[in-house]
């Protein structure tokens, strides 16, 4: 009778399992997110083109992850300034900041380091801008690069 019963409980699982409706088990809702037809789409691929190809975005949408953005600012006083938001920093640092101007990419990073808590946080980073930096497009701060929009531009639309 153990037999039996043993064999009747595997059958039923076995049917369960291979059911059609995603609700049943055997068979999760990402599973039946894959569209298997998109293997026949493919590029084909040569010696000369990375062995990978990007799939249709879902949903008919497109989730675009933005390039993060910084302001280029005025202060009361006519300072020009980068404000870059939420920074995961220090929570409080002192240093000397070292420039590099690479095409329209401006890296700024601490060059000596004076006094740094240890304790880090989120804050929005102030950074003073020299003249000859003025049109730079992006700015990289600590590995993060940003876009940088322009306020002044904006206003004057």
């Amino acid at each position: 009778m153990n037999k039996m019963m043993f064999w009747a409980v595997c059958g039923a699982a076995l049917f369960f399992g291979c059911s059609e409706s995603p609700h049943t088990a055997g068979t999760t809702e990402n599973e039946s997110t894959i569209n298997w037809a998109s293997l026949n789409d493919h590029p084909v691929q040569t010696a000369d083109i990375p062995s990978f190809w990007l799939g249709k975005c879902l949903n008919d949408g497109l989730l675009k992850e933005a390039m993060p953005e910084a302001y280029l600012v005025r202060d009361s006083l006519g300072n020009d300034l980068v404000m870059v938001p939420r920074v995961n920093d220090y929570c409080e640092v002192k240093a000397k900041l070292a420039y590099v101007l690479s095409g329209d990419t401006l890296t700024v990073s601490y060059d000596e380091i004076i006094m740094a808590t240890k304790c880090v946080c989120y804050s929005d980073h102030w950074f003073y801008l020299a003249p000859e930096y003025m049109d730079i497009k992006y700015f990289r701060f600590d590995g993060v690069v940003y876009e940088i929009i322009n306020t002044e531009k904006e206003d004057s639309l």
